[in-house]
């Protein structure tokens, strides 16, 4: 795994991990499941939780709600707290699992432009 940023379980703000993943032998649901069942020493003021960052080309924080409307169908994604950012969308994994990469990134497709 590699680590962007200095990694630490005592910080409360947001921090990005990128991670290489076998989507053969796991998927970002396990990751996202693993994230917030972690036992972090300020998890009753922040719970851990994660989000999916995906390059779509072409989009802004405008292309939000239809990605969101992508997004609601898909298994293991709260898609009402995803976002679209420029040239990304953030997708908010749910904390018990179940999400797939093809999944989330064939529903993305339309958003993309």
């Amino acid at each position: 795994m590699k680590v962007k940023g200095d990694l630490k379980a005592v910080k409360t703000e947001a921090q990005i991990v990128t991670i290489d993943l076998d989507t053969a032998k796991s998927d970002v649901g396990d990751v996202a499941k693993a994230i917030a069942h972690s036992k972090t020493p300020h998890v009753k003021l922040v719970a851990p939780a994660a989000a999916l960052v995906v390059p779509v080309k072409g989009v802004t924080k405008e292309d939000t709600a239809k990605a969101r409307m992508a997004l609601q169908d898909i298994k293991g994604v709260v898609a009402k707290e995803s976002t679209a950012q420029q040239g990304e969308i953030i997708v908010q994994l749910d904390n018990e699992g179940g999400a797939k990469l093809s999944d989330i990134t064939k529903a993305l497709k339309s958003v993309s432009k």
